[in-house]
């Protein structure tokens, strides 16, 4: 019984230690949109700087969901597309990045 236990707790442990590391990647990740923001907004005023930056946003969103396993993807990239949403607002028009990424940023 105390083997089984062990095995359960260790089962638990691995667990909770993958959802810490997508939970860290996943914060990484957006605070990567939200610096470039947090720039952007005080710092970039012309259009096709600020569609270079957008298009930056949209790379690391797209390497992290091809790297995040299945049981985190769902609520992950939800959350870091909303951001990424939050992020196109500041964007005025970004034709070349709409070209490049046509399905995230419709």
């Amino acid at each position: 019984a105390n083997k089984e236990g062990r095995q359960e707790m260790d089962r638990v442990l691995n667990q909770l230690n993958s959802t810490l590391k997508w939970a860290e990647e996943t914060e990484r990740c957006y605070s990567a949109i939200a610096n470039a923001r947090f720039q952007m907004q005080r710092e970039v005023f012309e259009a096709f700087e600020r569609e270079k930056i957008l298009a930056g946003c949209v790379e690391v969103v797209e390497n992290f969901k091809a790297s995040v396993p299945s049981e985190f993807r769902r609520k992950a990239c939800a959350e870091l597309d909303f951001h990424l949403g939050n992020m196109r607002h500041w964007v005025w028009d970004c034709p070349n990045a709409k070209r490049t990424f046509p399905r995230q940023l419709a």
